[in-house]
């Protein structure tokens, strides 16, 4: 067959990857960083590691700095709603199917019928319940003991920009 370059080593890449080479085709993957991964690999510093997915790819204004001049998704993504939803979607994405369990198993409701209304209502709103009070009482205090919640991170940058001098001086 023949020789094939992929570029990007992400989830979509390395698929690529391992389709082609399965079907004969001599591939070289191409990656810039020394990960493969891309979205679903993690992010360490100082002995803990954090998962770098779904909440860094779908909500990156909760994990970067605030641009000078934000577009209109980032202001959209900048919205104290927006921003709560970062923090929660990890656990309401655990949760949800344990919810769902617990429902059919102490209703009548029965999933993939034909009034499914009730049931999916009914486990997205104790979902996101249940992924509100994980939040709450487990991780946040986690992340304030040990001082790493990305707000009280944000508001020590802030701080150190705010008292670092000036030295009159640009950069153009």
């Amino acid at each position: 067959m023949s020789r094939v370059v992929v570029v990007g080593g992400g989830f979509g890449g390395m698929a690529v990857a391992a389709r082609l080479a399965k079907t004969g085709h001599e591939v070289t993957l191409l990656e810039r960083s020394p990960d493969l991964g891309g979205a679903l690999g993690s992010v360490s510093e100082e002995g803990f590691t954090w998962d770098a997915g779904a909440s860094y790819t779908l909500l990156p204004a909760v994990l970067r700095p605030v641009p000078a001049t934000p577009t209109t998704f980032d202001r959209l993504l900048l919205h104290p709603a927006a921003r709560h939803l970062g923090f929660t979607s990890y656990g309401l994405f655990c949760l949800h199917v344990p919810v769902l369990h617990l429902l059919t198993a102490t209703t009548a409701w029965e999933p993939f019928q034909v009034d499914f209304w009730p049931l999916w209502i009914a486990t997205l709103v104790v979902s996101v319940v249940a992924a509100e009070l994980a939040y709450r009482l487990v991780e946040r205090p986690a992340l304030r003991l040990k001082g790493r919640h990305p707000l009280a991170r944000r508001r020590e940058e802030s701080a150190a920009i705010a008292s670092a001098p000036s030295t009159g001086t640009s950069a153009r």
